[in-house]
């Protein structure tokens, strides 16, 4: 709950991002590019209020950048970066 940054970058990570990440409400940087990611980008990182850096370039996401990361980035986020089907924020 207290964590503030996560920087996974460039690690082989793969797999899904957790819904469950929106519950880490203290969240200023997210660093997972340069990975092998996948699925769609959860909705519930638009619950992360405190986050000023989301880095997701890099992976394999499917779909949209969904509209409450986007609706975030236009209040709080300084970047996001992600490659995905369609990211119109």
């Amino acid at each position: 709950e207290h964590l503030k940054i996560v920087t996974l970058s460039n690690n082989k990570v793969g797999g899904t991002i957790s819904s469950e990440i929106g519950q880490l409400k203290s969240l200023a940087k997210l660093e997972v590019n340069t990975n092998s990611l996948t699925g769609e980008i959860p909705s519930t990182l638009g619950n992360l209020v405190m986050l000023e850096f989301l880095w997701l370039h890099e992976n394999f996401f499917t779909g949209e950048v969904p509209a409450a990361v986007c609706d975030l980035k236009k209040v709080e986020l300084d970047r996001l970066w992600a490659d995905c089907d369609v990211c119109d924020c």
